[in-house]
């Protein structure tokens, strides 16, 4: 409807403020940011509430701004990174109109952030990428919470090991299973062939049998064995093996 709310989510970061403040601008709308809007309120920057009364109470500022925005309508509203991550707070505003996630790169997050100055509460750590990546590069499977608990995080552990599960595939030894390149000699595969003709044995008859089939990784090499012997198989000629 022409007055339902427009929410925009995402992680801290990816632009719903500078576009909440655009859309509402070209739609005519009044536009609300939840973040400043408790920071109006309470006086105190956002950092300052989680030093000072801990995340928990800036939750319940949240959940209080969420509840209020919800009996409003024709707002665009930008939400901080985790509010719409609590059940009650995405089913009140979701019921006022339609939900746009926004999402950047996690490299790009870490330069807006580092580019406005301020000082984000679940970011609190010293280039933590780059932490995470040495300690993964050394123990590519370390859990998150006790790679949380060697960079010192004290942030979102739902966060935190979203992007240890992000980062992980790159320092993690491929599986063998999943491999598409192997050097010569690696690997084999092994296969049961089943030809269209009978083999003929030694004895002079001929029967169908099936037929184990190995097949060196990048190799024109192939050694098959029938029930009697085996036969190696390079190029276009045969040898009995």
């Amino acid at each position: 409807m022409a007055d339902d709310n427009i929410i925009l989510t995402g992680f801290m970061g990816t632009g719903k403020t500078t576009t909440g403040r655009l859309l509402a601008a070209r739609l005519g709308r009044e536009f609300v940011d939840t973040d400043e809007l408790i920071v109006a309120r309470d006086g105190r920057a956002i950092a300052d509430i989680f030093n000072e009364d801990g995340e928990t109470h800036f939750r319940e500022l949240e959940a209080a701004v969420a509840q209020e925005l919800a009996r409003r309508r024709g707002l665009v509203v930008a939400t901080g990174g985790r509010l719409m991550l609590d059940p009650a707070n995405a089913t009140a505003l979701g019921a006022t109109g339609p939900v746009f996630c926004l999402t950047a790169e996690p490299e790009d997050i870490l330069g807006r952030v580092a580019a406005t100055g301020g000082k984000r509460p679940l970011l609190d750590v010293a280039n933590p990428e780059a932490r995470v990546r040495a300690l993964l590069a050394e123990h590519p499977d370390m859990p998150a919470t006790v790679i949380a608990e060697r960079v010192e995080w004290d942030g979102s552990i739902t966060w935190f090991r979203e992007n240890v599960r992000r980062l992980r595939p790159e320092h993690r030894p491929v599986d063998p299973a999943d491999r598409l390149t192997w050097a010569a000699g690696d690997a084999a595969q092994c296969d049961l062939w089943f030809p269209p003709r009978k083999i003929p044995l030694e004895d002079g008859s001929s029967v169908l049998l099936p037929v184990l089939v190995i097949v060196a990784a990048l190799s024109i090499v192939i050694l098959f064995r029938t029930s009697e012997r085996w036969v190696y198989y390079e190029g276009e000629s045969d040898k009995a093996g």
